[in-house]
């Protein structure tokens, strides 16, 4: 069965549209997450909250061939377990 380029170029196209579309919208909520835990009354739920968005990023970014943004959020994640 031969399948056409195009046919390949707008499969791909739309993988990649459709990443964008999810990875910002993670991103928005790990931010929210790491405004919350930067507030001076934050407490241990905003911790597990930016935890959970922080591996939920991870995932996306794994899945999907993005090291660039998988290393960033397991990095941002490490530091803030250590501070």
């Amino acid at each position: 069965m031969v399948i056409p380029m195009q046919s390949v170029n707008a499969w791909l196209q739309h993988q990649i549209d459709e990443y964008k579309f999810l990875i910002r919208d993670v991103t928005v909520d790990f931010y929210m997450a790491e405004a919350r835990l930067n507030r001076q009354e934050s407490h241990i739920d905003h911790l597990r909250r930016y935890h959970n968005a922080c591996m939920e990023m991870i995932d996306l970014c794994r899945k999907n061939g993005d090291d660039e943004g998988y290393l960033h959020a397991l990095v941002k994640l490490h530091n803030r377990l250590i501070k």
